[in-house]
């Protein structure tokens, strides 16, 4: 995943200040925004069709304002969220915004209800997070706003891009991964060229240059807290740009635009499950039978953890555009210890004694690959020193460190958030402070009663 420049470009924008008295005052949403954040709520009600699919469907609903029919008892798997104020309407005809009046966690939260609305979040974490796929089907307006292949063309032509770093093209042939490219510097005119031959087109880390997506990640980060990344995929009609393969990342595949047809298949073995690398191309005698066939229409959602193999073709009448939220890379309890047993034996070859004796002259004489089958006393009695060692490090462990540690990586590689209203007007952005007529002019006053918290809760350590 692409690392963003280091904790000053999150955390240099931080802090903010709220006072009643001090704060400029705000206008209203239809005051500074136009209509659309009054068309987003008006249109946020509106009936829409969606259903959850697994295996099989669990269910059907049929959403408008707050209630929902139920066609089966299965129903109760995954309730419906009914009540989500998302800023991302999907009747919307402008660019998406979350609710401008949220902030810190709560928008957060809302995100998170939105990207899997109507699965309930708590039951989607008890019964499918790191277990099993899930889809979710939506009407095909969901994502209207958040990411067109317009949207992907304007960023190749206003933006100066690379293959290998931002941009892929390639097919999957008969087995084989088929990558093209043109000198190292992207043009739309070689990208659309060999999309019209049947060639896919991934860009990495399209939040970089889009604004809504941007958004959706700093937002999802907070509420993983671990890096949150975006890749977009176009495939033409009929083709299959990448071989099957597993993941490092769980993944939320959108689908945007068209249709596609995806296979998942369960790990083949415990070292896969929840894998922390991802494989290489597998084949298809490798793979064994699907436990999920699945199509993804515009607006629908497909989640799969890691390590769960999986291959997506366009339909065979439609192209395909869809983009694929990663997150939770190298975010695991594993990591979590690795972070903090260095530390623990720096603190107890520091604390103890015992950890700064020599290791006895004839070591390599006795343990090693070449003497492992070596019982002799000696090979025993070092054996036991080294493991009564090893165990008192973990006297040393300190989870807070550990978690300090993983957190300051998370930080370094976060995207800058995204400010309310509310924010940028209590920041350095808003708060007035301007040169003007040959003097600067700093209208922010601080006293004992105005208030100061961090614009997101992990944006320090």
């Amino acid at each position: 995943m692409a690392r963003s420049p280091r904790l000053s470009a999150f955390a240099m924008h931080s802090l903010f200040r709220e006072t009643a008295e001090d704060s400029p005052v705000e206008k209203s949403e239809s005051e500074s925004e136009g209509s659309d954040d009054s068309h987003a709520e008006n249109t946020a009600g509106r009936k829409r069709k969606i259903s959850i699919e697994e295996e099989e469907p669990i269910f059907n609903v049929k959403q408008k304002k707050r209630k929902i029919k139920r066609k089966s008892s299965a129903s109760t798997d995954f309730q419906n969220e009914s009540n989500v104020n998302i800023g991302f309407s999907p009747a919307s005809s402008s660019s998406p915004k979350f609710n401008t009046s949220h902030s810190g966690n709560e928008a957060a939260d809302e995100a998170f209800r939105w990207l899997m609305n109507p699965t309930n979040s708590h039951k989607f974490f008890n019964q499918r997070f790191e277990k099993y796929p899930l889809h979710v089907k939506r009407n095909s307006n969901y994502y209207k706003g958040l990411f067109s292949t317009q949207a992907f063309d304007k960023i190749m032509r206003e933006n100066d891009l690379s293959y290998d770093i931002q941009i892929d093209v390639l097919q999957y042939v008969d087995g084989t991964r088929r990558p093209v490219k043109d000198d190292v510097k992207v043009t739309p005119a070689f990208v659309w060229k060999k999309y019209n031959e049947g060639n896919s087109v991934r860009m990495r880390n399209p939040q970089v240059y889009h604004k809504q997506l941007r958004h959706l990640c700093s937002l999802l980060q907070e509420y993983f807290s671990s890096d949150v990344g975006a890749n977009m995929y176009l495939t033409p009609a009929g083709t299959q740009g990448f071989p099957p393969h597993y993941d490092d990342i769980d993944a939320f595949v959108l689908q945007i635009e068209g249709k596609k047809l995806w296979k998942i298949y369960r790990p083949r073995n415990e070292n896969e499950v929840l894998s922390r690398i991802s494989s290489g191309d597998l084949t298809e005698d490798e793979i064994g039978e699907p436990c999920m066939e699945v199509e993804l229409n515009a607006g629908d959602l497909l989640y799969f953890p890691r390590g769960f193999i999986h291959q997506a073709k366009a339909a065979p009448d439609v192209y395909s555009l869809h983009l694929t939220i990663s997150t939770n890379h190298l975010n695991t309890y594993g990591d979590l210890i690795q972070a903090g047993l260095q530390n623990a034996l720096e603190q107890a070859m520091q604390n103890d004694v015992e950890f700064r004796h020599s290791v006895p002259k004839e070591y390599l004489n006795l343990v090693g690959a070449t003497y492992a089958d070596n019982n002799c006393q000696a090979r025993e009695v070092f054996e036991n020193k080294v493991t009564k060692l090893a165990t008192k490090v973990l006297s040393y462990f300190s989870v807070d460190f550990a978690a300090d540690m993983l957190a300051v990586e998370f930080l370094h590689a976060s995207l800058p958030p995204i400010f309310s209203k509310k924010e940028k007007a209590c920041s350095s952005h808003g708060n007035g402070a301007r040169f003007e007529n040959g003097r600067a002019v700093v209208t922010a006053k601080f006293t004992l009663q105005t208030k100061i918290r961090f614009i997101r809760k992990r944006s320090f350590r």
